[in-house]
């Protein structure tokens, strides 16, 4: 089953993946780019930017000859 995504649902995504890219950022500044926390943070930004691009691609294609995309209210992760 295909759930359609709001644009605002789209939007609030592209806030939450720069919100975690400012935070990994900042925690390599302040740690070191080998600290455990910004590779929590780099891990989390994947899953973040890989449901972007998975959502965009569904969006491109107007849904057509595309798998269904369950996209979760809740989040699968801790912010870092």
């Amino acid at each position: 089953m295909l759930i359609s995504v709001s644009q605002e649902q789209y939007l609030a995504l592209s806030r939450e993946i720069e919100s975690v890219r400012e935070r990994m950022v900042q925690l390599g500044s302040e740690l070191g780019l080998m600290h455990p926390e910004v590779h929590l943070c780099s891990q989390q930004l994947d899953v973040l930017l890989l449901r972007y691009y998975e959502i965009d691609k569904i969006r491109r294609s107007g849904g057509q000859g595309t798998k269904s995309l369950e996209v979760s209210a809740s989040k699968e992760y801790t912010l870092c």
